[in-house]
């Protein structure tokens, strides 16, 4: 293209200027925000679209034919109101040449066209990443089989079609809100190997008709849908239908109606489903309806509806907000506007006449886009880590980490070192400079941090109860909250196996001391006496032993206290089993406060720490200090008011046996409260500790450390 003449680099007016590309389409397309006309440019080859304005879109149009900068002025003063010098319109030229717009960009030298190539071109590593995070497979080109069957689609949708689902779905959610307990009850039968079948068949159901959805939509409005397959995102697999040629349209209603479709579609299935399920009785039916309804639910409003993922959601909030291409354009206003106020880099804004809402919208789509595509790979790499394979798992942390947060930052950092000497510090930045600072002293800094933990009062000394045989109780002279003294008996228990023993211990010492008295007539037998001495003293033994044990069967008070706990079922008669717990003696005299914290806190806390006790009542609080700590983490906890059972903070899992086992790992702490605290044994609350003086960022890189020293034995 030669617009300049070699000599004195004049414009030349009259030099052929390159045509617009002959395959290339031009389609209105919807209103921008302002209400002024846009147009939509297709490329066939790359099957992609680009938005122009009106005047774009019209000297466009007059580069379809031959012609020169001199003759295109012309045909713009006469035929509309634009008015562009002839530098800007090389200008805007020179662009769609660069864009691959016009024939020019097709017959440029070799060595051009393969530096741009090389320019483009993918490493090996990158293209790995870009399929690993996303990849399409088509299965199906449905765009004939649409258009034979797109009458019974519409059937489907008539005003009777929606009057009917709308009424089945009402009365649907109606049953299903007055039985929320019960609905809510149910999924819990479907957590197994079984129920994750049923939910991957019913999922792959839903989502073709989903798809279909979108498809059928499409065609109605005379949209081509070339191709329908699966695509992987992460290695997940999801359905997708391949609608881009709804950017044709100019009805933006129509774009949302396309958007729309699966997740009106799936709204419906869900409301039959509940009808289904509420008027069915147990069965499979009833299965079947629960299944659909909730995977129709649960998928629509946590995937479909979201604006994060390019799904549906995302095209939606594009049509409501009226910008397309949403994702680029909020990341690119987000990068333009913190190096304004933070680096103060005075670019233009990529975007024209953006409004404070606007700006504010772009923002927090952006951040919102950023973090949740970020926890999402990186839940799906630490899944894949704990329960497939760690070098798979570890290898796809790392990729995220790199696409998401390195990869970004190294191409910002790159960005801001060539605008360097743009660069000039404003309030903003530094203020926001000094609160990172602040953050970074803080959290380096050792300082004294208050620890929280659930506890408990309990005695400090305590008598389980035991059945010390088994046998038959003839006597109970006790209750529940009774005081008893030492030493007094709290019940009396009879056991024929011990009576008969005794019996036999007695009738055997007797005969052993008739045996000793005849040897020691016999000069001959006195040998033997020692041997009989021996047997005697092994006879003996065995009688006192069975006699303490008849003892032991009047159950004594080992300390004076209270009765906390008797089992009530316990009557005289009863037959009760060796070591059955019977109730629990208190010594009311010393109370501790016994409280739970969790592994990762223990090594904070140390004897003689100080501590407070805030009763769940609102009792104020009692100080109180650390006198043990567990060596060992507990296995199970008693006291129920602590655990998730009861609105508790320590999540338990009860086992067959009624043990309330912990979930996460915990250690028990003692502390012993301020003397004549006006605590009462069984209550509940909140220990606070002041712990020793530490760093959190020491100690946030000791525990992954850690991490990373227990996870590399793998």
């Amino acid at each position: 293209m030669q617009l300049s003449s070699a000599g004195d680099n004049k414009i030349d007016v009259n030099a052929p200027l390159p045509q617009l590309r002959p395959d290339l389409e031009i389609v209105a397309g919807p209103a921008a925000l302002n209400g002024s006309p846009t147009y939509t440019i297709y490329d066939p080859v790359p099957r992609s679209f680009s938005k122009v304005g009106w005047s774009e879109a019209i000297i466009l149009e007059l580069l379809r034919r031959p012609t020169t900068l001199a003759s295109l002025q012309k045909k713009l003063t006469d035929s509309s109101t634009i008015r562009l010098s002839d530098q800007e319109l090389l200008h805007f030229i020179d662009q769609a040449n660069l864009a691959g717009l016009t024939t020019a960009a097709l017959i440029q030298p070799v060595e051009k066209l393969m530096a741009r190539n090389k320019a483009t071109r993918l490493s090996i590593f990158n293209w790995l990443l870009k399929n690993y995070l996303y990849i399409r497979i088509p299965l199906l080109r449905p765009d004939r089989f649409l258009s034979e069957t797109l009458g019974i689609a519409r059937l489907l949708v008539s005003r009777p079609a929606i009057i009917l689902y709308l009424t089945f779905g009402l009365l649907g959610l109606s049953a299903m809100l007055r039985n929320f307990a019960l609905y809510l009850s149910t999924f819990p039968y479907f957590f197994n190997l079984n129920g994750m079948i049923w939910y991957g068949g019913f999922i792959i159901i839903i989502k073709t008709i989903h798809e279909f959805s979108h498809a059928y939509t499409a065609k109605n409005f005379g949209v081509r849908v070339p191709v329908m397959g699966i695509a992987f995102m992460v290695m997940w697999p999801v359905a997708f239908c391949d609608v881009t040629d709804g950017w044709r349209l100019s009805d933006r209603k129509q774009r949302a109606a396309i958007a729309t479709a699966g997740i009106k579609a799936e709204i419906i299935m869900a409301g039959l489903a509940l009808f289904g399920w509420s008027v069915s009785p147990p069965g499979v039916f009833n299965s079947i309806c629960f299944v659909v309804s909730s995977t129709s639910l649960i998928s629509t409003l946590t995937v479909n509806l979201n604006p994060a993922m390019s799904f549906d959601g995302y095209f939606i909030l594009m049509d409501l907000w009226g910008v397309d291409n949403l994702r680029p354009r909020a990341f690119a206003t987000t990068r333009w506007f913190y190096r304004k106020k933070l680096l103060g880099i005075d670019n233009a804004c990529p975007e024209k006449n953006l409004k404070t809402r606007r700006l504010c919208a772009f923002i927090c789509y952006s951040v919102y886009a950023w973090l949740y595509r970020l926890v999402l790979y990186l839940g799906i790499a630490v899944l894949v880590y704990y329960k497939f394979t760690k070098t798979l798992g570890l290898f796809l942390f790392i990729v995220e980490i790199w696409w998401f947060i390195l990869k970004p930052l190294g191409m910002e950092m790159k960005s801001i070192i060539q605008s360097r000497k743009s660069i000039h510090f404003t309030w903003t930045g530094l203020a926001l400079l000094a609160l990172l600072a602040a953050i970074l002293i803080w959290g380096a800094a050792p300082l004294k941090h208050d620890l929280k933990a659930p506890a408990v009062i309990v005695p400090g000394e305590m008598q389980v109860v035991h059945a010390p045989s088994a046998g038959q109780l003839l006597d109970i002279n006790v209750r529940k909250g009774d005081f008893v003294s030492k030493g007094e008996v709290l019940a009396v228990f009879h056991s024929r196996e011990l009576e008969t023993a005794l019996a036999e211990a007695r009738n055997r010492l007797a005969i052993l001391t008739l045996e000793h008295s005849n040897l020691q007539l016999d000069a001959i037998s006195r040998a033997l006496l020692p041997q009989k001495d021996e047997e005697i003293e092994q006879a003996e033994s065995k009688l006192a032993g069975l006699e303490k044990k008849l003892e032991e069967q009047r159950v004594k008070a080992r300390m004076d206290g209270m009765v906390l706990w008797w089992d009530e079922n316990l009557h005289k008669g009863s037959y009760v089993g060796k070591n059955v717990s019977m109730g629990r003696i208190a010594n009311q005299a010393e109370i501790l406060v016994r409280a739970f914290v969790e592994e990762k806190n223990i090594s904070s806390i140390h004897v003689g720490d100080f501590a407070k006790f805030y009763p769940a009542s609102a009792a104020g609080p009692v100080s109180g200090e650390v006198t043990r700590i567990s060596p060992a983490r507990s296995e199970n906890v008693e006291h129920i008011a602590l655990t998730s059972l009861s609105q508790g903070v320590i999540p338990v899992a009860p086992d067959e046996k009624g043990r309330m086992n912990m979930v996460d790992s915990y250690y028990v702490i003692e502390i012993k409260p301020e003397p004549k605290s006006s605590l009462l044994i069984g209550q509940s609350g909140t220990a606070r500790l002041r712990t020793k003086p530490k760093s959190l960022l020491l100690s946030w890189l000791r525990s992954g450390y850690n991490l990373l020293l227990r996870e590399s034995g793998f």
